[in-house]
C-alpha cells in the first residue's frame, strides 16, 4: 500500500511463531481494528484495519475528501481491509470493505496494451513507426506523472 510505504504487517521470523492464515504482526507501524465510526472493536471481532506511524502518510494533497473518507480524528489511515485481530496482535485479513477502483489506471492498461500489440508488429513497419511508437510511449509515462500529481501525492 503506498500510503503505509509498503509494509505494514509481517510473519515474524523463526522461532517465533507463525500462524496460518494471518498476515502478522504491525511492522513499524501501529494496527488497529476499527469499526466504521472510528473506535476500537474487541479482540477478535472483525471491523476495518487501519494503521498509523511515521512511515504512513499524513494525507493527501489538495484532496480534503478523500482526507475526510481515509483518516480518523486520530489519525488512523482506514486501509479499507476488514479483518480481525487475535490477542497476540497477529492480523487476518477476512474481506474488503470499499473497493478501489482506479478507472484512470484501466485506461493507462488499455494504453500499453495497445503499445505491446505495436511492438508485435514493429518487425514490419521499420524505423519510422519505432520512432512514432516512442513518442506515444513518452506521451503515455507523462500522463501516468500528471495523473499521479492530480491525485495521490501524499502531503509532506
Amino acid at each position: 500500500m503506498t500510503e503505509a510505504a509498503h509494509q505494514m504487517t509481517s510473519n515474524p521470523l523463526p522461532p517465533a511463531a507463525r500462524k496460518p492464515g494471518s498476515v502478522g504482526k504491525g511492522q513499524g507501524v501501529e494496527v488497529a481494528i476499527l469499526d466504521s465510526e472510528g473506535k476500537e472493536v474487541p479482540q477478535g471481532k472483525e471491523g476495518e484495519i487501519c494503521v498509523r506511524g511515521e512511515n504512513v502518510t499524513r494525507g493527501y494533497l489538495n484532496n480534503e475528501k478523500a482526507n475526510r473518507e481515509s483518516f480518523t480524528k486520530e489519525g488512523w489511515f482506514r486501509t479499507g481491509d476488514q479483518g480481525k485481530m487475535d490477542e497476540e496482535g497477529y492480523v487476518f485479513i477476512t474481506g474488503r470493505i470499499k473497493e478501489l477502483i482506479n478507472r484512470g489506471f484501466m485506461e493507462l492498461l488499455k494504453l500499453l496494451m495497445i503499445v505491446v500489440r505495436r511492438l508485435r508488429q514493429l518487425r514490419l513497419m521499420g524505423f519510422y513507426y519505432l520512432i512514432l511508437l516512442f513518442r506515444r510511449w513518452c506521451a503515455l509515462l507523462y500522463r501516468m506523472r500528471c495523473m499521479a500529481k492530480k491525485s495521490m501525492l501524499p502531503l509532506s
